[in-house]
């Protein structure tokens, strides 16, 4: 779990497999090609999209009601661009620590 600070506030922020999943389903992509390629922060559409979903996710494992739309992302994007690659920089580390653990699973048991 990260965090982003967002109007002033600090926000947890979470790519893990579910936001990874939703992203994928919403998008037409496959799970492997979502975790191997930069697609998901490719551009600004769908860093938006993945950016909803990491905050959303965030917000429900800390047991938090907010939600989040991908038009309040952009709201957040206009107002700090910064916010972009500071999530670009994120959702790369997450998914490297992601791939790092499905690597470490014997699919022999």
């Amino acid at each position: 779990m990260r965090e982003i600070t967002i109007r002033g506030n600090v926000c947890p922020i979470h790519f893990g497999l579910k936001a990874i999943n939703d992203f994928a389903k919403r998008t037409g992509k496959d799970f492997s090609t979502t975790i191997t390629t930069t697609d998901a922060i490719a551009t600004f559409e769908s860093l938006a999209g993945i950016t909803a979903l990491g905050l959303n996710e965030g917000a429900r494992q800390q047991g938090l009601k907010e939600r989040y739309t991908e038009d309040d992302v952009w709201d957040f994007f206009d107002e700090n661009p910064r916010l972009v690659l500071d999530v670009a920089d994120i959702f790369r580390e997450s998914i490297d620590a992601l791939t790092q653990k499905l690597g470490d699973i014997d699919p022999n048991g």
